[in-house]
């Protein structure tokens, strides 16, 4: 069993939180669907799969063509709402660099508005706002302004 400060370690170096629209939205925000998801993309196969044995999810294979100057890559990947909070509720606080993602998905997961029906403009305006607040926590590069 992989420790919890050695796997938040590795996720916060090579991790990813996000929080993602539903492919049964409309093609234009507001959006009112979405779902939670946790992943690591390694080309080492075997720490891939010692995550998904030790804290569930499943793997995904990415093969590039012969010849292409990328390496076969392997990534572990989460969706489940239970597993995620179990996961974040035992490495959160012990994250540096995804703290705030990781606290911003938490909130998104716990908050009282999950759910599918009825819901109201207040709440698909409060998923929105989440994830538009994810998108940026997880922005690489500068923005167009800060590059001249």
């Amino acid at each position: 069993m992989l420790n919890y400060k050695y796997f938040a370690g590795l996720v916060d170096g090579e991790g990813y939180f996000g929080i993602i629209p539903h492919k049964g939205n409309t093609k234009n925000p507001p959006y009112k669907y979405f779902f939670a998801v946790i992943k690591i993309v390694s080309i080492n196969e075997e720490i891939i799969n010692l995550l998904r044995d030790n804290f569930g999810g499943y793997k995904e294979n990415r093969v590039f063509k012969s010849g292409s100057n990328s390496r076969n890559a392997y990534t572990w990947v989460v969706k489940d709402k239970e597993t995620i909070l179990r996961i974040l509720r035992n490495i959160k606080d012990i994250l540096i660099i995804k703290k705030k993602i990781a606290n911003l998905l938490y909130e998104f997961l716990t908050h009282r508005r999950w759910g599918k029906r009825n819901l109201t403009k207040e709440t698909i305006d409060w998923r929105n706002d989440i994830y538009n607040k994810s998108r940026q926590l997880n922005h690489r590069g500068l923005s167009p302004a800060e590059t001249e």
